[in-house]
C-alpha cells in the first residue's frame, strides 16, 4: 500500500466523509500528514466538480495532478513514513548507518504500512454518509496502537471494519473490544465466526441457546469446534461458557436468528443461555458469520412455546 493509491481511495468519498475520515486518521500518523491530505482532497473536488461524468484517464490524471501542484516535498513524504511523536528523532537515525537505528527505522516503516493498509481498507467499508459526531482522538490513538502490528490480511479487514463503523457511528465499539482483538489470531478469530453462526439475537442480547444442563460440545461439535477451541474464546474474552445463565423472557420479547427467524414471544417463561461478553457483542455483527438452517430450525422447535399465546 503506497501513499498515492491510499490518496486514489480517499478522494473518492464524498467531501464530508473524506473530510471526518482526515481529521480521524491524520492524527495516527505524522504532524504533516493530515494537512497534506487535506490539501490534495480539497484541489482534487475543486477540480472535479466540474463534472463527473470524466474519463478514468482524465480523473486519475487530476488526481495525481493534485498531489505535485501542492508542493508534496520529499522531505514530508520522508516524514510519512514515521510515527507521530517519533517522527523527528526517527528521521535522525535515517541519516546514520546504525544497525541498531536501521532495525527501528524498519520496524517504524512496518507499522505505518500496516496503519496505512487499515486506514486504506476502512474507506471501502464507509457508507455514503457518515455521522457528524467527531470520533474521540483517544480511540483513534488506542485504535492504531493496538493495530499497527497487525500484518495479516483478513485480521486488517476486521480492523478496517472496527475503524469504518467507529467513523460512521462514534462509540460503537469500546476499548476493551479493541485490546481483545489485538491478542487475537486468525485462527481465533475464525472460530469465533462459527461459534457465531449459532448465535441468537433475544431481546437486547446476543447467546447460543441451550437445553438445561446440554453440553456446549454437544452445540458445536458439528462445527468443528473442540473443547480448545472454546476456552481460547472464553479466554479472550469473547464468550461465556463456564456458566449457564438462566435468561427471562417478557411478553413482546422479540427472537432473531440472522434473516431466517425473527419472532414474538407471546407468553413468558426461561431460557438457558450462554451469552456473549459486551466485547463478543460489538464484533459479532462484523464477524462475518452465517446462519446454519438445520440448526435454526432445531432451535425454533425449542423456542415453540413462546410464539403461541396460551390458552
Amino acid at each position: 500500500m503506497d501513499l498515492i493509491t491510499f490518496i486514489l481511495a480517499l478522494v473518492a468519498l464524498r467531501p464530508k466523509v473524506a473530510d471526518k475520515f482526515i481529521d480521524a486518521i491524520g492524527r495516527a500518523f505524522s504532524p504533516t500528514f493530515g494537512p497534506m491530505l487535506n490539501a490534495v482532497n480539497s484541489h482534487f473536488h475543486a477540480h472535479v466538480l466540474e463534472t463527473t461524468a470524466k474519463a478514468e484517464a482524465r480523473t486519475l490524471a487530476l488526481r495525481l495532478e493534485a498531489l505535485r501542484t501542492n508542493n508534496v516535498k520529499e522531505s514530508d513524504l520522508r516524514l510519512l513514513k514515521l510515527l507521530d511523536a517519533t517522527s523527528e528523532k526517527a528521521l535522525e537515525h535515517l541519516e546514520s548507518n546504525d544497525p541498531i537505528a536501521s532495525f527501528s527505522n524498519a520496524q517504524i516503516e512496518r507499522k505505518l504500512k500496516n496503519r496505512l493498509r487499515i486506514a486504506a481498507t476502512a474507506i471501502t467499508y464507509l457508507p455514503v454518509e457518515v455521522s457528524p459526531e467527531a470520533v474521540d482522538e483517544e480511540f483513534i490513538h488506542r485504535f492504531f496502537r493496538n493495530s499497527e502490528d497487525v500484518s495479516n490480511h483478513a485480521m486488517q479487514s476486521l480492523w478496517a471494519k472496527i475503524l469504518a463503523g467507529e467513523l460512521n457511528k462514534p462509540g460503537s465499539f469500546g476499548p476493551r473490544t479493541l485490546d481483545a482483538l489485538r491478542s487475537l489470531s486468525q485462527a481465533e478469530a475464525e472460530n469465533f465466526t462459527k461459534y457465531c453462526s449459532l448465535v441468537w439475537e433475544v431481546g437486547s442480547g446476543k447467546c447460543v441457546i441451550r437445553r438445561d444442563n446440554e453440553r456446549i460440545l454437544n452445540v458445536t461439535e458439528f462445527l468443528g469446534l473442540n473443547l480448545r477451541d472454546l476456552r481460547q474464546l472464553e479466554y479472550s474474552g469473547l464468550v461465556h461458557l463456564g456458566t449457564l445463565v438462566t435468561q427471562e423472557i417478557k411478553i413482546g420479547d422479540r427472537f432473531k436468528y440472522f434473516d431466517l427467524h425473527n419472532l414474538e414471544a407471546k407468553c413468558a417463561g426461561q431460557i438457558v443461555t450462554s451469552p456473549l461478553t459486551f466485547v463478543g457483542e460489538e464484533l459479532f455483527p462484523l464477524c462475518g458469520a452465517v446462519p446454519d438452517t438445520q440448526y435454526g430450525v432445531r432451535t425454533h422447535q425449542q423456542l415453540a412455546r413462546f410464539f403461541s399465546k396460551p390458552r
